[in-house]
């Protein structure tokens, strides 16, 4: 992926890659859409979207998904080698959290 400053850069493309690398991780950790959405305090909706690749999750949510789920940041934007650690904290039926 090229860098941010390069002409080359597509934005469409770099929310693709994104939607695409947030998208297996949810299906990995056997996380639902609904499940997600309410994790990150958004709409279904904006998820799908963000899954799609039309959407951007803020800082916020983003520093969610660092903490919560272990999703190493730099892998989520550019798809460098490192796999998101293995993650300790899951959402249980009622949507709080436990410690696995």
């Amino acid at each position: 992926m090229p860098l941010l400053m390069d002409k080359t850069f597509h934005k469409k493309e770099f929310l693709t890659g994104i939607g695409q690398r947030l998208r297996n991780v949810r299906e990995q950790e056997d996380y639902s859409v609904e499940e997600m959405s309410r994790l990150l305090d958004t709409t279904e909706r904006h998820y799908r979207g963000v899954e799609n690749g039309d959407y951007f999750l803020n800082a916020y949510r983003l520093l969610i998904l660092k903490r919560v789920l272990g999703i190493d940041l730099d892998w989520l934007f550019f798809g460098d080698e490192k796999e998101p650690e293995d993650n300790i904290i899951y959402l249980d039926a009622g949507g709080g959290r436990k410690t696995m």
